[in-house]
């Protein structure tokens, strides 16, 4: 197995981060439209609260999709990604949310990125935690 080249472990998680941003603005569009009481929220409150849902929805579906497709999020489906353990056991659950909720954190997340440009290693700290690796599957080894 290869383990996932940097720049396409960031295309997966910028489609994973635009995907849950767009389902929070809608949900917020919607909401506004529909419910009077809501436009009377002031505007920094509501955008605390779309930043916040957005964790949420981010955290949720990826724990979900990790989970159920035993390591693919919508982003590592399109660029070809796929999180796995080192012996190709299927993921736990536990594994899926650790994942998901400090992948998240988006400071943790640039912090991280710059620690793995500096020291040129393929393994994240989010790797570490879960006891995962990020493998390239389209260019997998048979």
């Amino acid at each position: 197995m290869n383990t996932a080249r940097f720049d396409k472990r960031v295309i997966a998680y910028l489609i994973d981060i635009v995907f849950s941003v767009a389902l929070t603005t809608t949900g917020i569009v919607f909401a506004f439209i529909l419910f009077e009481p809501i436009r009377q929220i002031p505007w920094y409150f509501s955008m605390l609260l779309s930043l916040v849902l957005a964790w949420f929805i981010y955290t949720f579906i990826n724990s979900l999709w990790l989970y159920i497709s035993n390591g693919r999020t919508l982003g590592a489906l399109i660029v070809g990604l796929r999180v796995v353990h080192p012996n190709l056991e299927r993921l736990t659950f536990a594994d899926s949310v650790c994942r998901s909720v400090t992948l998240a954190i988006i400071p943790m997340v640039l912090i991280n990125a710059i620690y793995m440009l500096y020291v040129h290693t393929e393994k994240t700290v989010f790797d570490r935690m879960s006891r995962t690796v990020v493998v390239d599957w389209r260019n997998r080894m048979r």
